[in-house]
């Protein structure tokens, strides 16, 4: 399906439906992907920037005070291949939160002096789902009106799902790490810093997960230690091959790409000031990668997730999100639409000459179209349904797609199809 538009901006969702339930474990991949095209499609008319909504008022009642934590503010950039990818530690990415621009550039030359072209403005998670038929959501645009999410692992005591201003504090970062580092130690070199570091072990004294970020145990006693020969969960000698763990439909937790930026978030650290959503007591493993390769693979960006439900809570009617505010270029030339069969939503330009837009750099002649496509989805429990876009309907660890694709506008309120303000509105966009 392809929207024509006669608006300047467009903000994307590309999306799924799954139900969570307590201490349920969903993994959601997601990849970014840069294309080479031309397109010779007319007729876009453009409107004045609007990048984020500050008017009207939030009505629904505010959930109780929780842990009082601050907004993330680590930034850190993914830029191992052709793509330059800035990854933020409050449910949002792709951009710089503090400049209010965008950093996801490609192509990307490690050399250069000034920033090239960029086809994405920002990106973030939204998470909704109804229990008993109340509504509880984190989502995450600009950081105009607050955040939804936050550093750190949560409280698993009782379902306590609470967490610390201490430790949304000390999660405050991305860890980074190479394939080619974790190799050479598991090889005989020395360790390294950011291998020392890694998280691999939650405090269980204060009620957190014993296991966090993946690592291979060469003793077996489940706690990292490098002075063990423990080391940062590459698959180096392919005993893993994304194999789930026996038995079951979950994915073995490991690492992915020539490097990697792993983090934790969740969406119980403070009021979600900027939905006021009520929060769900869920905690996301992020692990952003990619690979430097001499193909198409160079310029993709991919995003794990796994969203592990600490509370006693079960969620139904549950719906996760790819929230997408892409700029191709200059953004007042740009058209989006999605890709049903291979469950791809996409930006790509009006003409064949991207223009440039302000500070926003163009293109120029043959822009690229981007790309985000759900490449690994959360595990089917309704078999009625055909979720992987095949005939079967009922097949084994089936995996859920992409179920919907949404735009809508950057023109406010008098647009009924513009940003959400309230969390129900968050919520009808992805449902």
């Amino acid at each position: 399906m392809t929207q024509k538009l006669n608006i300047r901006n467009m903000k994307t969702l590309t999306k799924i439906k799954l139900p969570i339930v307590n201490y349920q474990l969903i993994i959601i991949s997601v990849i970014l992907l840069v294309v080479n095209c031309k397109l010779s499609i007319i007729n876009c008319y453009a409107k004045p920037p609007i990048h984020s909504t500050t008017t009207g008022s939030k009505v629904n009642p505010l959930p109780s005070p929780l842990s009082g934590c601050t907004p993330g503010a680590a930034m850190t950039d993914l830029a191992v291949n052709n793509v330059r990818a800035r990854m933020c530690t409050g449910g949002d990415m792709w951009w710089d939160f503090a400049k209010q621009i965008g950093q996801y550039e490609v192509p990307y030359n490690p050399h250069e002096t000034s920033p090239g072209p960029m086809p994405i403005y920002a990106g973030a998670l939204w998470v909704g789902g109804m229990n008993s038929g109340n509504l509880y959501l984190a989502g995450q645009e600009y950081r105009a009106n607050g955040n939804d999410w936050w550093p750190g692992p949560l409280d698993t005591i009782n379902n306590a799902a609470t967490i610390t201003p201490a430790t949304c504090q000390q999660y405050d970062q991305h860890y980074k790490i190479t394939q080619a580092e974790v190799a050479a130690f598991a090889g005989g070199a020395p360790s390294t810093a950011d291998i020392n570091n890694w998280p691999g072990n939650g405090n269980t004294a204060i009620g957190q997960a014993k296991f966090l970020a993946p690592f291979i145990d060469k003793n077996g006693d489940g706690k990292y230690n490098p002075a063990d020969g423990d080391y940062p969960a590459f698959d180096l000698y392919s005993t893993m091959n994304c194999q789930n763990i026996p038995g079951t439909c979950t994915p073995i937790d490991q690492l992915f790409g020539d490097e990697c930026l792993w983090f934790v978030i969740n969406d119980k650290g403070n009021i979600h000031t900027n939905t006021n959503g009520t929060p769900m007591g869920l905690e996301v493993h992020v692990q952003a990668f990619g690979f430097s390769t001499d193909d198409e693979i160079n310029s993709m960006t991919f995003v794990n997730y796994r969203i592990y439900n600490r509370s006693s809570l079960d969620l139904d009617s549950t719906y996760m999100a790819q929230w997408c505010d892409p700029d191709l270029g200059g953004a007042t030339d740009d058209h989006v639409g999605c890709d049903v069969t291979r469950g791809v939503g996409y930006v790509y330009n009006e003409t064949n000459n991207d223009l440039a837009d302000g500070s926003e750099l163009g293109y120029g002649a043959n822009p690229p179209a981007m790309g985000i496509d759900f490449f690994r989805g959360p595990i089917a429990t309704d078999h009625n349904r055909n979720y992987n876009h095949t005939c079967p309907h009922d097949t084994t660890c089936e995996q859920i797609l992409m179920t919907h694709f949404a735009s809508f506008s950057n023109l406010g309120p008098s647009d009924p199809h513009s940003d959400p303000n309230l969390a129900k509105e968050y919520y009808n966009y992805m449902s």
